[in-house]
């Protein structure tokens, strides 16, 4: 240990959407990280937290003994925090996530009062993901009015799942957002065995048919056959993000990753409204009440990146709870920079291998890095390393 700097050992999820351990970029960080349990390489490996979140703890190893991350904080008060008020995350994607959402702070606050088994705290959930393969496919936001409204014309299980009234009220102007929000609803909450009938009648109908958004909902109901969630292929952006691209998922905006790897930077909390595509509990009237009814393209939610001394920054438009550096760092010239000065900052080396200060990093190390600290950082091969602190108001 050197002052200042500690390593820390993250949590593991295994969620059944994840790649298996022996293909999965989170299975294998984390073993490179120090996690202890030895790689299943059947098991499903989802998620990789870096944070102090109670659903994923994380630990200080000094000398044999490991101390959750909270505890640890609360006995060093110069690490500026008894919580952290972020969450760094690697996420390998083999098959789609739920259609969900992340609530706002007045409701996520209201949830977790009267629901806490399923909203385990009271905080927001904006998001940033960042590609860290190739390609990383998520659907995100409300398509353009226009783009849904022939969707339904055209599509005709979805007009007639919709009803004549309902789609001749979807219309841009002053009633957009209540038109769209109608339609949603009415889809949603019809019975799951009229949706099925209704995807099965369009598989039949659109089998062999070449066109992209058509392939995506065969793909959707190949994981989940007959689900509303097949449908939001129609009502959702596609956005296929390349390496090194940003994406902000801001609070009650739909959205639902569906194939790669990418790292994932939130505000501390583990609230997720679902809807469709997933086993797990769906929460249908809140997800339809809270959602922001906006038609959006896939570059309204794009973050650019800002150059910063040694890399750049992904800063997250309207929230101040995170922002997440990419640096790298080339043998022979050293990276010096402060981190953070408002609280702790974590770091995940994804390439390379080197020093900071006297602690010897590389692929998979996770780094705890005390606030105002200016930070050495020295590299033997080329290093990559994603640091996550808190933002900016």
């Amino acid at each position: 240990m050197t002052s200042g700097v500690v390593l820390v050992r993250p949590a593991v999820q295994k969620y059944a959407w994840g790649v298996p351990g022996a293909q999965s970029q989170v299975a294998e960080l984390a073993s490179l990280g120090g996690h202890p349990d030895p790689v299943q390489p059947d098991e499903p490996y989802a998620e990789l937290w870096m944070g102090a979140h109670p659903g994923g703890v994380n630990h200080v190893v000094e000398e044999g003994v490991a101390t959750p991350l909270p505890q640890w904080l609360e006995a060093h008060p110069d690490f500026g925090a008894a919580t952290i008020p972020y969450l760094l995350k690697v996420l390998a994607v083999a098959k789609p996530l739920s259609i969900q959402a992340h609530p706002d702070k007045a409701l996520a606050e209201r949830l977790h009062q009267e629901k806490p088994h399923l909203y385990p705290d009271d905080n927001h959930k904006p998001e940033i993901a960042i590609c860290t393969s190739d390609r990383h496919e998520v659907m995100c936001g409300f398509r353009p009015l226009e783009q849904i409204r022939a969707s339904c014309e055209e599509v005709p299980e979805l007009r007639g799942l919709i009803g004549e009234e309902l789609l001749a009220a979807l219309l841009p102007g002053d009633n957009e957002a209540s038109g769209l929000k109608s339609v949603y609803t009415k889809i949603m909450t019809t019975d799951g065995a009229t949706v099925a009938a209704a995807v099965q009648a369009f598989l039949e109908r659109t089998q062999g048919v070449a066109e992209p958004i058509v392939s995506l909902a065969h793909r959707l109901n190949e994981h989940f056959p007959g689900d509303v969630g097949v449908f939001m292929a129609y009502f959702m952006n596609l956005v296929e993000l390349k390496k090194g691209e940003g994406l902000l998922m801001p609070a009650n905006t739909p959205h639902a990753h569906l194939l790669g790897t990418c790292m994932e930077c939130m505000a501390n909390s583990d609230n997720v409204v679902r809807g469709g595509l997933t086993p797990k509990a769906k929460d249908v009237e809140v997800l339809c009440e809270m959602l922001l009814y906006k038609s959006c393209t896939p570059e309204d939610f794009f973050v650019v990146p800002k150059p910063v001394p040694g890399g750049v920054e992904y800063v997250p438009a309207g929230y101040s709870d995170f922002s997440v550096l990419c640096l790298r760092a080339e043998p022979g010239t050293p990276l010096q920079a402060t981190w953070s000065t408002d609280g702790p900052s974590i770091a995940l080396v994804i390439g390379g291998r080197g020093h900071v200060g006297d602690v010897a990093i590389s692929r998979g190390s996770v780094l705890l890095v005390r606030p105002g600290l200016q930070v050495d950082m020295v590299a033997d091969e080329s290093l990559e390393v994603f640091v996550a602190r808190k933002g900016q108001p």
